[in-house]
């Protein structure tokens, strides 16, 4: 039985680590300090994007002392003699990288949060040309002068036979590979740059193609590709298990907040490009260690309270080892939500109008707050998960019982929290809790 569940687990394992996104890029010596200092930039945006796993760099005449940046985990370094051929890409993509998304970026490239739209999108047998964002001198035309592809997205193994004398980051190189690629049987080619943004280390960029690479040009001639946004696919679970990085939110997403387009949506009632239809009462249907990020927010307080510690220790039983979730809930001890919501003669809040649903007959239904979240309701519930034993609590916005805000600092790189008072003018003046938020940290 040990033997069975080591092999499961090493199995998942090799099925996650085949759908990683992986970077190839180049480095050679620059005798430029200015252009050099671009190329570090790119360098060390795309080491902190957390969609790339890896960052695979093929170095032109590498110098014996390496800048420290090159000690990175993230970065491999393969040693090379001359400008590496779009063949030569290609074949150590197929080798070493199968089954794996593939970044191919030219060195003074990087990527912003838009990657995140291609996490549970499957790439096999398609090839993105990415036109640089922030192309300055772009006007709508067509004009090769200053139109670049200088990114690519595909999956390993791709089928291109291009010829060895193409090199990357020669001028003209990008249309020649689009020009092969369209024609390459059974690959989809596409230009998705209203969606996945590449950006160029600086801005001006007039092109001056050499003789030589006019005549590549007139051998390959150009095929339009014009800008288009992506069909993204209704979400299921095996997109999310087979994603590189696995990011759940609990409920409707109802905002455009950067962040939150890393996550893959858990609901009741969607399922759709960005929606899962799954009811958080029940098993997640996921492996063991798998997700990165949970956060569940204004959701809980929808599910009655004894749930509360079952469906906490699922998300536990979800997250990798150092996996982190993010609950906010109203916190009813907040003078906004205690004075809009119906009281007994006592005091005890009875149902909340502006948290959806109706009362009737002394029972919330139809989806409004079934319980009223307090700071010592909500501890007492997590006292009984894992994450007190195995892991670790921290509250950082919440009333404590004797009324008193508190408002530790939250970051919201990560998970963005709408009812704070550093998001919701209702509460900055005084500046006081509105919601009760928790991240716990799986051990």
């Amino acid at each position: 039985m040990i033997k069975f569940k080591l092999l499961i687990v090493l199995l998942l394992f090799a099925f996650k680590a085949n759908h990683a996104m992986e970077l190839i890029t180049t480095f050679y010596p620059e005798s430029s300090s200015e252009r050099l200092g671009e190329y570090y930039h790119c360098l060390s945006k795309n080491l902190a994007h957390p969609l790339i796993l890896n960052i695979h760099i093929l170095y032109e005449n590498q110098p014996k002392k390496l800048d420290p940046i090159f000690s990175h985990p993230k970065i491999k370094i393969i040693p090379i003699n001359t400008r590496p051929s779009f063949a030569q890409i290609f074949k150590y993509a197929n080798q070493f990288l199968v089954g794996k998304k593939t970044i191919l970026a030219n060195t003074d490239i990087f990527f912003d949060n838009s990657l995140f739209k291609l996490n549970y999108f499957p790439m096999a047998n398609k090839f993105m040309c990415l036109t640089r964002y922030n192309l300055p001198t772009y006007t709508g035309k067509w004009n090769r002068h200053i139109e670049s592809h200088d990114s690519w997205i595909f999956q390993a193994p791709i089928n291109i036979s291009i010829p060895d004398e193409i090199k990357l980051g020669t001028h003209g190189c990008d249309l020649i590979l689009q020009r092969i690629a369209c024609t390459t049987p059974g690959l989809e080619v596409s230009n998705p740059s209203l969606d996945i943004k590449s950006y160029h280390a600086h801005a001006n960029d007039e092109r001056n193609y050499s003789s030589s690479h006019r005549q590549d040009l007139d051998k390959y001639p150009r095929i339009k590709l014009p800008f288009s946004n992506l069909q993204l696919p209704n979400l299921s679970w095996g997109l999310v298990q087979s994603s590189a990085k696995i990011m759940l939110y609990a409920g409707n997403m109802q905002d455009a907040h950067p962040s939150y387009g890393k996550f893959a949506c858990i609901s009741l009632d969607k399922n759709n490009a960005t929606h899962l239809l799954y009811d958080a009462r029940h098993r997640i249907p996921l492996a063991d260690n798998c997700v990165d990020v949970y956060q569940s927010e204004d959701v809980f307080e929808h599910i009655g309270y004894h749930y509360l510690d079952k469906i906490v220790n699922e998300i536990y039983r979800v997250l990798k080892p150092g996996g982190f979730c993010r609950i906010s809930l109203p916190d009813y001890r907040c003078d906004i939500l205690y004075d809009r919501s119906l009281k007994d003669e006592h005091g005890k809040i009875l149902f909340d109008p502006q948290g959806g649903g109706k009362y009737v007959n002394g029972k919330v239904i139809d989806g409004g707050h079934l319980w009223f979240p307090k700071f010592e309701l909500v501890r007492k519930s997590l006292e009984k998960t894992l994450f007190y034993t195995n892991g670790k609590v921290e509250f950082l916005h919440y009333y404590d019982t004797m009324g008193r805000s508190i408002t530790k600092p939250i970051d919201y790189s990560v998970c963005h929290v709408k009812r704070t008072p550093d998001h919701d003018a209702r509460v900055q003046n005084p500046y006081r809790a509105m919601s009760l938020v928790v991240d716990l940290f799986k051990s």
